[in-house]
């Protein structure tokens, strides 16, 4: 009976740990996938934890690749804990492991893959292609800000731009402040000839905390 109730108590303690392995849920805040453990070099990388078995303040994280990736002091918001990230790397995983502060033990390790950011471009709503059919463009309510090719989605917006079109064999240039489609320039795509490239350039971008940057002009045919 004694070594039946050994076996159970250790089952039980067995279970438990598992259960709080699968209990804790990590992210990197800017990651579009929330199930991808990615990290941005030179970028923003806030990685957030939450535990249905712990509460923020019984366990902390530290870095196991200290050379390659370097992380803050873990900050509690609400009922997660907080921790920046910069990644020295993208030769290799980074490993960040979540510790138990009562008995300082391991619960899980993380795996992190890292990618360089390529540099941002204008978009014109969801408009992904080079040309679009009237129809679909007229669609659109603003210009975006996206990193081509990658998962990174830290909050960049259009603060302004200019657009030109030729209609009729003359010029019209407005210039924008924000990143609305306005009703002049909805009205020029209305008007301008199938075929005829429409450009936004002096395109302004910024983010949180970021300088003004100048994106490269974007132009797209009208179908």
């Amino acid at each position: 009976m004694k070594h039946f109730i050994l076996f159970m108590a250790s089952l039980l303690y067995f279970v438990s740990c598992f259960a709080s392995n699968d209990s804790i849920y990590v992210c990197n805040k800017w990651c579009a996938r929330k199930d991808t453990l990615l990290l941005f070099s030179t970028a923003n990388n806030v990685i957030q934890i939450y535990s249905s078995a712990f509460k923020p303040k019984d366990i902390t994280v530290k870095s196991l690749d200290y050379k390659t990736l370097k992380i803050s002091n873990p900050e509690i918001v609400g009922d997660t804990l907080t921790v920046l990230a910069m990644p020295y790397t993208i030769e290799k995983p980074m490993r960040l492991a979540i510790v138990n502060n009562k008995t300082g033990k391991i619960i899980k390790t993380l795996f992190f893959n890292a990618e360089d950011i390529p540099v941002p471009a204008a978009r014109m709503g969801h408009i992904l292609t080079t040309e679009a059919p009237r129809m679909n463009i007229l669609a659109q309510v603003s210009l975006k800000v996206m990193f081509p090719g990658s998962l990174y989605s830290y909050p960049y917006y259009i603060k302004q731009y200019k657009f030109k079109a030729r209609i009729d064999k003359a010029d019209v240039n407005y210039t924008v402040n924000g990143n609305m489609i306005t009703r002049d320039v909805e009205n020029a795509i209305k008007r301008v000839a199938e075929n005829t490239i429409i450009e936004f350039s002096d395109i302004k971008a910024s983010c949180p905390n970021c300088a003004t940057r100048t994106l490269d002009n974007l132009r797209l045919k009208v179908k």
